[in-house]
């Protein structure tokens, strides 16, 4: 099914590629039947806005700018993620831990589908602009609804396509929906899922603190709902010093 969808989508793609290029490193989904598209920091995030108009729509998505998904089989270095903007030197509630195991970075989570859950172990994946990757034996038994398609870098340096699903993830108390791709045999943990958090990397256990901060989305309503506060009470200042 994928490359049906991958065909159609690129083309749409290039047809619209110049309204959204100032878009660049973010997400898009074009809903395939009617060319209309959807921009978002995530994977998940474009998805549920076309969604959001088209329940039963099926979605192309790539990242604008790199036109894929990403590239799988970066594993997770430490430096990536030590590097990344949302690495914090402190946090003040960790909500889950990753380990750092035989150069990769390992953590425990929750698959959660209509009919079924997996809990065990990813690995992360810094290239990984998505959510999870999960081997398809695993996508059919956890009962994943299948979105779209969308096309990813894979060992060789060439693109092959993937169907692309959405399901939910647990990380410690944490629930939240993911996008999710059907490929290889390991599981793994994309950008998608690990930018919703901030990190403390502790060299000396060798491990990840994570601490749930929300989706993109979420944390521009909080800083423009801090931002307005802080206009209120200058103004209130002002008023009394008149």
């Amino acid at each position: 099914m994928p490359n049906w969808l991958v065909v159609r989508g690129k083309y749409l793609y290039r047809r619209i590629y110049n309204k959204i290029r100032k878009y660049r490193g973010k997400f898009v989904a074009i809903e395939i039947e009617t060319g209309d598209y959807f921009i978002g920091d995530t994977v998940q995030e474009a998805i549920a806005k076309g969604r959001g108009k088209y329940p039963d729509g099926k979605f192309y998505v790539t990242r604008i700018g790199e036109d894929v998904l990403g590239a799988r089989g970066a594993k997770g270095k430490v430096k990536d993620i030590v590097s990344c903007k949302f690495f914090k030197t402190d946090i003040s509630t960790p909500h889950a831990t990753a380990f750092l195991e035989k150069d990769a970075i390992r953590l425990d989570l929750s698959l959660i589908g209509k009919c079924d859950t997996w809990n065990g172990e990813a690995i992360v994946d810094t290239g990984f602009f998505g959510g999870v990757a999960v081997p398809v034996a695993l996508a059919a038994k956890l009962g994943l609804e299948h979105v779209g398609a969308g096309e990813i870098i894979v060992a060789d340096g060439g693109t092959v396509p993937v169907d692309i699903f959405m399901g939910k993830v647990r990380i410690g108390p944490v629930l939240m929906d993911a996008s999710y791709i059907v490929i290889g045999d390991e599981i793994v943990v994309g950008m998608e899922i690990l930018k919703q958090f901030n990190m403390k990397y502790d060299a000396k256990r060798q491990v990840l603190e994570l601490e749930y901060v929300g989706p993109p989305v979420v944390r521009r309503i909080k800083e423009k709902e801090v931002e307005e506060d802080i206009l209120k009470k200058v103004v209130e200042i002002f008023r009394r010093l008149r």
